[in-house]
C-alpha cells in the first residue's frame, strides 16, 4: 500500500473521531441543559414541585413529563386536554422510547469494543436521530391541534413556558 493510501486512511480515521467525539460532547450538552433531566436546572423549572419528576413506576415517558411542564399553569378545562390529547398518542411514544432504549444500548456496546465498527456506529446514532425526530413530530401533532383551540390566557401560558426551552431562566413570578 501506498503512503498516500495509509496517509489518507489515517486522515479519514481520525476525521471520523473526532466528529463522533464532537457529536457526543453536544449531545451530552444537550442533555445536560434539558429541563427533562434531574439536577439544579431541572430544579428551577418545577422538577422540585414534581413537575419532571414524577413518582417512580408512574411510567411517564420524557415526552408527557414535558408537555405535563408545559401545561401545568393552565386552567384546568386546558390542562385537561392538552394532557388528554399527549396521552392519546402515549403508545406510539413509549414505543418509539423503547427503540431509543435499544439502540442507545447497542451504541454504547459499539463504542466499548476494542475496534469499534465506525460505519455501524454511525448509523445508529443516524437512527437515534430518527426516532428522536420522530417523537418531537408526535408530541407536536398531537398537541398542536388542541392549544390552537384553547382560549387566549391557556395559549399565552403555554407558549410562556414552551419558549423558555430547556437551559433558559424561569419567567419571573406573576406581580402580587
Amino acid at each position: 500500500m501506498s503512503t498516500l493510501k495509509k496517509r489518507t486512511k489515517i486522515i479519514i480515521g481520525v476525521t471520523l473521531t473526532v466528529s463522533l467525539a464532537v457529536n457526543f460532547f453536544f449531545l451530552g450538552w444537550l442533555v445536560g441543559t434539558s429541563p427533562l433531566v434531574p439536577g439544579s436546572l431541572a430544579g428551577r423549572l418545577g422538577a422540585a414541585a414534581g413537575l419532571l419528576r414524577p413518582p417512580p413506576g408512574s411510567g411517564m415517558s420524557p415526552e408527557q413529563r414535558f408537555v405535563g411542564f408545559l401545561a401545568h399553569d393552565l386552567s384546568e378545562t386546558g390542562h385537561r386536554k392538552v394532557l388528554a390529547a399527549l396521552d392519546s398518542r402515549a403508545s406510539d411514544i413509549r414505543d418509539l422510547e423503547r427503540q431509543a432504549i435499544t439502540i442507545r444500548a447497542e451504541i454504547v456496546s459499539l463504542l466499548l469494543q476494542p475496534e469499534p465498527d465506525r460505519p455501524r456506529v454511525a448509523k445508529r446514532i443516524e437512527d437515534f436521530e430518527q426516532l428522536t425526530r420522530r417523537r418531537i413530530a408526535i408530541v407536536s401533532a398531537a398537541i398542536l391541534p388542541v392549544v390552537l383551540d384553547l382560549g387566549l390566557e391557556d395559549r399565552r401560558t403555554f407558549i410562556e413556558r414552551w419558549a423558555m426551552g430547556p437551559g433558559a431562566p424561569p419567567p419571573p413570578p406573576p406581580p402580587r
